[in-house]
């Protein structure tokens, strides 16, 4: 079975604003375009790493009501908990 083709529109040279490119992408998937694309060297250094660890549910909720409480977020609160216990700890 043949693969149906589609139409697609155009890329326009520019556009007038940001929003009427955020309008066009929107609508248009950037795979349909890939001819107008090129390739740019990065030269990205990861500077932590990251873990994910499994935290009971009624945990997870404690924790989240006490760092809205102090106006944190999730992960700064418990990050920063977690190094004055470990320090205490030592």
């Amino acid at each position: 079975m043949k693969a149906m083709q589609r139409e697609v529109d155009a890329l326009p040279e520019e556009f007038a604003t940001e929003e009427e490119a955020a309008e066009f992408w929107e609508q248009h998937d950037t795979t349909d375009y890939l001819e107008f694309t090129e390739e740019v060297p990065v030269d990205a250094r990861l500077e932590r790493r990251r873990y994910l660890i499994e935290v009971d549910a009624d945990l997870i909720q404690a924790l989240n009501s006490q760092a809205h409480a102090r106006g944190v977020g999730l992960h700064a609160f418990v990050t920063e908990a977690l190094r004055a216990k470990t320090r205490s700890a030592a």
